[in-house]
């Protein structure tokens, strides 16, 4: 299962469908769903001269284009496309859905088409964003799938559960569904994907594996504390730091250099695909190698003496090129982190970020709890989120000082705005709302940690950073080993088997986190 090849393999077959000169006709969604999996000059390369928006009506007439459109089926996308093929600007059309299409949505599609420029549709089933191989998003900006009231869901269902039925297509699976029963929403996503399976069983016949793959729908909401701990791998550290969507790292607000983006692509980047789940330390080791390799093709590149070293030299001048431009990327971001890490005093955050994640021992945090909010250069964001993992640690204690901690960070100037963020974190994932059989909180006494192993890293930095595992990696082992009960995970389709499933597809509805996508690695 690769859903970054299966979504490649979608695009290639688009721009290579005709000969020609061409365009790419995309809309917001899928234009982040080519660039996560192809490079702009990729697509050049198949004779693709231009990326435009679906939804710009100020484009030229150039009718010995050809238009690749690839876009959602969604109803604004039907109406924006009879008005296309109404008054075509282009030679032949070429649509491409990312999901199942509707008998009545062609129907009006063929009525527009008046001009009879379209000759080719077809679904091809990328509905989601491929961030790594083993990694995929819906990029949901809307809180509603995180909210526990049905009524707040708005459209998330069926945006959850279309978006599923095109990584199964995508990837040719036809699973097993088992979602958590604590969680409604998961029970209503798993209803519904299964409702869709069934209604579209014809898309569904390709054999089946024997165990049949598995579909975990699993709640944000029972694992609340790994996206509130600092992160310390490369891919992770991007995102927690500086900003990743869609591959695509801001650097406006984080550099005095002249840079507003960097791109980093596992698919694109050798060193980067490398090192992507590499800690902090190691990372550090890996950039030294990158830049003595470097400095050794500089100097044979500087010894041109001959007719045959200059041909040697052209030959090989891309490829430096490209290094060159790699090393001067990639030290850029370490820099970009070092600073963060340093100016944020994230080592010391991190530190009892874990404590609070992984020991229990009120007295000693309510100390600590005082002496960081006391303390004046630390980040008011980092405070508030340590304030969040000390309520849902000592949530229930008698003696816990959430109250005053709110009103000393309310002294230091926090907006009401993110104070808010702590309640709504107990509404939202407190004691009472996550399952009752899951025990979040693996404590952890001094002699365990002295025999935990030692990790290289950050230097003089033990495993002391990365005590924590997320939730999701008991769940892993358990559903891998057939130890996953039935009773809090039941299956809404399929039965139970003796043998292990080989293939399992885990969806955390409400967001996942980069530690978790290594975990998964």
């Amino acid at each position: 299962m690769n859903v970054v090849k299966a979504v490649r393999e979608y695009v290639s077959k688009m721009v290579r469908i005709t000969g020609g000169m061409k365009v790419l006709l995309l809309d917001p969604d899928t234009t982040g769903v080519v660039s996560v999996v192809y490079s702009q000059s990729e697509i050049l390369q198949e004779e693709v001269y231009l990326f435009e928006q679906i939804s710009n009506q100020s484009r030229e007439v150039m009718a010995h284009l050809k238009a690749i459109c690839f876009l959602q089926p969604t109803a604004e996308n039907l109406q924006l496309l009879k008005k296309e093929l109404r008054k075509p600007k282009y030679g032949e059309y070429y649509l491409f859905f990312t999901n199942v299409v509707t008998p009545q949505y062609l129907e009006q599609l063929a009525a527009a088409d008046e001009h009879e420029v379209v000759h080719e549709v077809q679904e091809y089933f990328a509905d989601y964003f491929a961030i790594n191989p083993d990694l995929f998003t819906l990029n949901m900006s809307s809180s509603s799938c995180i909210s526990t009231k049905g009524k707040d869901w708005g459209n998330s269902l069926q945006t959850i559960s279309s978006s599923l039925l095109s990584v199964l297509l995508s990837l040719r699976i036809r699973p097993y569904i088992r979602a958590q029963k604590s969680s409604e929403l998961c029970v209503q996503v798993g209803k519904e994907l299964l409702a869709k399976i069934k209604l579209h069983k014809d898309l569904f016949k390709f054999h089946t594996p024997d165990p049949a793959p598995v579909l975990l729908l699993v709640d944000r909401r029972d694992d609340p504390v790994t996206p509130l701990l600092t992160q310390w791998t490369y891919q992770a550290m991007v995102h927690d730091l500086l900003g990743m969507t869609n591959n695509l790292v801001n650097m406006k607000n984080v550099t005095a250099k002249d840079i507003a983006q960097i791109v980093l692509s596992a698919e694109q980047d050798p060193f980067y695909k490398e090192n992507m789940f590499s800690n902090f330390g190691d990372l550090g080791i890996a950039l030294k190698d990158l830049a003595e390799e470097y400095q050794k093709n500089k100097k044979l590149n500087e010894n041109i003496t001959t007719i045959e070293d200059m041909k040697k030299f052209v030959t090989s001048y891309p490829e430096f090129k490209k290094l060159a431009g790699n090393v001067s990327k990639h030290f850029t971001l370490m820099e970009e982190l070092q600073k963060q890490v340093a100016n944020r005093h994230l080592l010391d955050v991190s530190e009892f970020e874990q404590t609070l994640a992984c020991h229990q021992d009120h007295a000693a945090a309510k100390t600590q709890m005082e002496e960081f909010l006391e303390n004046p250069d630390l980040n008011d964001e980092d405070l508030v989120q340590l304030l969040m993992l000390y309520s849902l640690r000592y949530e229930t204690a008698q003696n816990n000082d959430i109250p005053r901690y709110l009103q000393l960070l309310q002294q230091r100037g926090v907006s009401e705005e993110k104070l808010k963020l702590v309640g709504v974190l107990k509404s939202y994932a407190g004691l009472q709302k996550r399952s009752a059989t899951i025990d979040l909180f693996d404590n952890k006494d001094m002699f365990n940690i002295a025999r935990g192993q030692i990790i290289r890293g950050i230097t003089g930095v033990t495993n002391i950073y990365t005590q924590h595992k997320p939730l999701l990696s008991r769940t892993i082992q358990q559903i891998t080993t057939g130890k996953l009960r039935e009773l809090p995970f039941p299956f809404i389709d399929g039965v139970a088997s003796s043998t292990r499933p080989r293939q399992v597809i885990i969806m955390i509805i409400g967001g996942v986190t980069y530690e978790e996508a290594g975990v998964v690695h």
